[in-house]
């Protein structure tokens, strides 16, 4: 091959040596390939390329250079790299690698949105709510809980006083809320409590005889006159009993339910509390009509009239003339009369009844004047 030798010439000859990059006896030359045979220079991170006589060295992909020397490129200062723009280039000998960032997904070229909050892949508390964003979330405490988000807990709304509850309600704190409950005697949803009247709707608990007073948020029982006790339980007050009653001393009380009457005794009349005496004698016929009545305090007595005999109601006549309880003269005829008795002189004798004289006796006394 004369292109791939040199002739050199010499006193009475010449000599044919193959040129660099063949081999042979210079009458005949072949080409050397010198990457097969390493033979070459080229870097480690170059490419050996055989040609005619020599050969080349192409730096690799993610390398710059002559061949011979090639250096790594970082492919993400240089901004050569196909990374997602949600993604991290990480340079690597004569490439470079790209991973999602935290929150994303893919291969890195191409990263979608993680919603951590649909895949519960959050750190969010359990009274927290989740709020997606690009590449990451927030946690926000849900209402009546305080804290990071990540950490939350109850609001005691009762105990800090932020709670709505009426004044006449209770405030019950709950896991993240609280309730209202009105208090006994009071009616509403907690927020609005209004009073319960329980003497108008019949819900109290008085005696039948006691009187029902509302007041706020509940009632008083008020025993009535004339009785005593709780006002749930009232007992009648004997007032009889206790001498509370003011009765007349001339008068009998007599107890009833819640009060007491007075009541004049016979002999007296008026009103219980007042009593006077009653004059039976002059109000009326008591003793019997032969009788004679004389009022005293508080009563009357009856006497039988003289010539009557008896206990004054019930008088019978007294026959004067038979008991010989009578006045009539000796010469006389006693003759019984209601009441009474007369006295007539027998005959031959003359006088009232009770003297009697003879006729002669009274003939001699005419002669003897």
């Amino acid at each position: 091959m004369q292109s791939a030798c040199i002739c050199i010439n010499s006193i009475g000859s010449y000599d044919c040596r193959c040129l660099t990059g063949f081999h042979g006896k210079g009458y005949r030359c072949e080409d050397i390939d010198e990457c097969q045979s390493e033979m070459h220079n080229c870097s480690d991170h170059a490419v050996c390329d055989n040609t005619v006589g020599s050969y080349k060295c192409s730096c690799f992909d993610g390398f710059a250079g002559n061949g011979q020397s090639c250096y790594d490129i970082n492919e993400c200062k240089t901004n050569a790299h196909n990374c997602s723009a949600q993604a991290s280039c990480n340079n690597t000998v004569g490439s470079y690698s790209c991973e999602c960032h935290k929150g994303f997904l893919g291969d890195g070229r191409s990263c979608q949105d993680i919603n951590e909050c649909h895949t519960n892949n959050n750190s969010c508390s359990d009274h927290a709510f989740c709020n997606n964003t690009i590449g990451s979330y927030s946690c926000t405490c849900r209402q009546g809980f305080i804290g990071d988000g990540l950490s939350c807990h109850d609001i005691d709304e009762c105990g800090d006083g932020t709670h709505k509850c009426d004044r006449n309600a209770e405030c019950k704190n709950t896991m993240g809320s609280y309730e209202c409950v009105c208090h006994s005697g009071f009616s509403g949803n907690g927020y609005v409590c209004q009073d319960v009247d329980e003497c108008s709707n019949g819900s109290h608990l008085c005696s039948p005889h006691s009187r029902c007073v509302n007041i706020p948020g509940s009632h008083s029982c008020i025993c009535n006159n004339g009785y005593r006790g709780n006002g749930q339980s009232c007992n009648d007050i004997n007032e009889c009993k206790e001498r509370t009653a003011q009765c007349s001393l001339k008068a009998s009380c007599v107890n009833t339910p819640g009060s007491f009457s007075c009541k004049c005794i016979v002999g007296y009349q008026g009103d219980g509390k007042n009593c006077h005496d009653e004059d039976e004698c002059s109000s009326g016929q008591h003793c019997a009509r032969n009788a004679d009545c004389s009022n005293t305090d508080g009563s009357y007595t009856c006497s039988c009239n003289s010539g009557f005999h008896g206990d004054g109601f019930l008088c019978h006549d007294v026959d004067e003339c038979r008991g010989g309880n009578h006045g009539c003269h000796t010469k006389a005829q006693c003759k019984n009369t209601w009441g009474s008795y007369s006295c007539s002189c027998i005959k031959g004798y003359h006088g009232n009844g009770r003297q009697c004289k003879g006729k002669q006796a009274v003939l001699l006394r005419f002669f003897l004047l």
